[in-house]
């Protein structure tokens, strides 16, 4: 069987990618790369997307480690 990703940058805000990936999910994608500059926190976007799969594995596709602090990385969690 093939396995197949998909990675999302660009164009779509947060509530678009949640949509995408369920999207994906049910078209039997295996993976979705999601991308930082959505106009939302990348790992937010993410924990939105895995309240809405079951099965696809998500990941980011970038992350930058200059960009983001440990407090910024942690925000998310807290809010």
């Amino acid at each position: 069987m093939s396995r197949i990703g998909i990675a999302i940058s660009g164009g779509p805000n947060p509530a678009e990618i949640v949509d995408l990936v369920d999207l994906a999910e049910s078209l039997g994608y295996e993976r979705p790369g999601v991308a930082e500059g959505h106009g939302g926190d990348q790992f937010a976007i993410l924990a939105a997307c895995a309240m809405r799969t079951s099965r696809i594995l998500l990941g980011t596709s970038i992350s930058s480690v200059f960009e983001t602090t440990d407090l910024k990385a942690a925000k998310p969690l807290v809010d």
